[in-house]
Order: structure tokens, then sequence, then C-alpha cells
């Protein structure tokens, strides 16, 4: 691990100028540049993130919505956990799934038939998946039209050197 020391150290009450105070702000830059802090060096290699889709309504018997977006190159991403509600839509029922390059990421396709309520799921058949991948959401409704639906698919990304 690397080590970081300043140019100037301070005693409380001393007085400083900007040029020492600026100086310690450089070794700062300079050692978070040169190192890299790779993944050894931080508390966690990964970061929270959340892929959020919305949709003003989902008719019944109108065909999915789909969404499709690439991982891009050198980031993992690890799924835990997929959500779908949606605002209003008496008797309406929604539904989410999404592939990994064809493959289902969830175990089951994950729905939910009450307004207002967020159904959600951690059961996943793919665990994570790499860049380069392209994720094919998609979220359907039977029985009525859902309006305001969101689609949330809640992860964790391994931060790369």
């Amino acid at each position: 691990m690397a080590t970081f020391n300043y140019t100037n150290h301070f005693v409380s009450g001393g007085s400083i100028s900007a040029s020492e105070l600026q100086a310690n702000f450089d070794d700062a830059r300079n050692f978070l540049v040169s190192t890299k802090l790779d993944t050894g060096n931080l508390q966690t290699p990964y970061t929270n993130e959340v892929f959020n889709f919305s949709f003003d309504s989902i008719s019944s018997g109108g065909g999915p919505e789909v969404r499709r977006f690439d991982i891009p190159a050198g980031i993992t991403v690890v799924w835990t956990e997929a959500q779908i509600a949606f605002e209003s839509g008496s008797g309406a029922t929604v539904s989410l799934q999404f592939t990994d390059d064809g493959t289902n990421v969830l175990s089951s396709t994950l729905t939910q038939s009450t307004a207002a309520t967020v159904a959600s799921s951690t059961g996943f058949g793919v665990s994570s998946s790499e860049g380069g991948s392209t994720i094919v959401v998609t979220v359907s409704a039977s029985g009525a039209t859902a309006s305001n639906v969101t689609a949330t698919l809640w992860n964790k990304q391994l931060l790369r050197s």
C-alpha cells in the first residue's frame, strides 16, 4: 500500500501561508494521480448504482416496452435487486424481465398487480454481467393499462484501477 506524506506539517494555533497549504493540496493531488489507488487500497472495490426505467403508461395487449443498453468495457455489474411498480391501473399487472446477451438475469419474471406497491426480487439466474454485455429490459402489462410504471435494477459495480 502506498504511503502518503505532506510537505508541510502544521501545529494547532500556528500560522501558515497560502503557499504552504497549496503545497499540501498539490501533494494530495499528485499522490492520487500517481498511485491511482487500486482496488486493494480502497475500503470496498464496489460502488452502489441503480438503473431506473420510467414509462408514462403501458397498455395491456399493446406489446412490451423494451430498453437496451451496453455495459462499458472494464466494468463488472453485480446484480443485487430488481423492482417493478406502477402508480395506477385498476386490474393491471406489470411484469419485468431482463436479459444479459439473451440469458434471463432474473430467476423468474417479476410481477406486480397492486398499484402503488413495489415488488422486488433478489433471485438472479445470472449474478453479474461483464463489460461488453448487452442488457435488454422488458416491461409489459396485462389485464389493463398501467400508468407511471417504474422498473429499477439495483447493482454494485466493480471499480477498476
